[in-house]
C-alpha cells in the first residue's frame, strides 16, 4: 500500500470501512413503483454514483459469512464538495469551515482530495443506501486500484457516523 495523505491505495478485493467505489449503480426507485397496482410491472431505471464511501464497520464486512448476495452493506454518495454545493444542497448555504470543524452533524468532510480530483470528497450521513456485498466485492475485483481511507481517518469518519445517529432529537418549540 502507498499513503496519499489521508488515502491509501489497495488493490486487494476485500471490503473495509472507509473504502470509496468508483462507478456504482443503484436503482432510482420511480413513484410510480410505489403507486402501481400489486404485481404491475415497473421499470426500475438506475442511477450511477460517480464514488461511494463504504459505512458499514470493517468488523462487520469480514465477520459476514461468505460474499452472500443478501448481506448488505452501508453506503454513502462521496460528492466532490462542489458537485455537493451545486448539484445536491444548492437550497442550503454550506459553512465549509463549520464542516471541517465537525460542527454541521449530518456532513462529514474528507480532508484531502482523491487523486485527480479537484477538491475534498463529503458524505451526506442522511443520504444512505444499501448494496449486497458481493455486488460491492465484484466491483472492488474490476478496479484495478482504489482508494481507502488510512486508519486513523477512518476511525474518525466511523466516530461521526456514529455520532449522527447517536444525537438527542429535541423538539424544535
Amino acid at each position: 500500500m502507498t499513503i496519499i495523505s489521508d488515502w491509501e491505495r489497495v488493490t486487494e478485493s476485500r471490503l473495509l470501512q472507509g473504502d470509496i467505489i468508483r462507478q456504482c449503480r443503484m436503482p432510482k426507485i420511480p413513484k410510480a413503483y410505489w403507486t402501481s397496482k400489486e404485481g404491475a410491472m415497473v421499470e426500475v431505471p438506475s442511477v450511477r454514483f460517480d464514488a461511494v464511501a463504504v459505512l458499514t464497520q470493517s468488523c462487520s464486512i469480514e465477520n459476514a459469512k461468505a460474499p452472500s448476495a443478501l448481506y448488505q452493506v452501508v453506503l454513502s454518495p462521496a460528492w466532490t464538495q462542489s458537485e455537493y454545493q451545486r448539484d445536491v444542497k444548492a437550497f442550503r448555504t454550506i459553512d465549509w469551515g463549520s464542516v471541517r470543524k465537525d460542527q454541521v452533524y449530518d456532513l462529514y468532510l474528507f480532508r484531502d482530495a482523491l487523486p485527480g480530483d479537484s477538491d475534498p470528497r463529503c458524505i451526506d450521513f442522511s443520504m444512505l443506501f444499501t448494496a449486497p456485498l458481493s455486488y460491492l466485492t465484484s466491483l472492488a475485483e474490476s478496479q484495478p486500484e482504489r482508494p481507502r481511507l488510512a486508519a486513523g481517518v477512518r476511525e474518525h469518519l466511523s466516530n461521526r457516523f456514529g455520532q449522527f445517529f447517536a444525537r438527542v432529537a429535541l423538539p424544535s418549540k
